[in-house]
């Protein structure tokens, strides 16, 4: 028979990792947070691809006019949204503390 400190000595991990585990059902908060996430990433994704079809028009790279300048602010502004939603995903700061 193994003892708890044999199987704590050969496996240290093994003691840390029964500590703490986190749910595997996630809570409602955490899915409507990775729903609005994976929403924003599809939406950063389109805005990203507005903008190299409008600034590759005809072959050529054409800069200065008014739809490509706001097809590159609408994709910077997505960009910035979808990396900010994607941090307090990771960080889990949906759930309460």
């Amino acid at each position: 028979m193994i003892s708890h400190a044999t199987l704590g000595g050969t496996l240290p991990f093994f003691l840390m990792s029964r500590k703490n585990k986190a749910p595997i059902v996630p809570s409602l908060l955490d899915t409507v947070a990775w729903t609005i996430c994976l929403i924003q990433f599809i939406v950063m994704l389109i805005a990203l691809k507005g903008a190299y079809i409008l600034h590759a028009e005809l072959g050529r790279i054409a800069f200065g006019s008014s739809n490509s300048s706001f097809a590159l602010l609408a994709a910077s502004i997505c960009t910035a949204l979808w990396g900010k939603s994607l941090c307090c995903c990771l960080s889990g700061c949906s759930q309460k503390k």
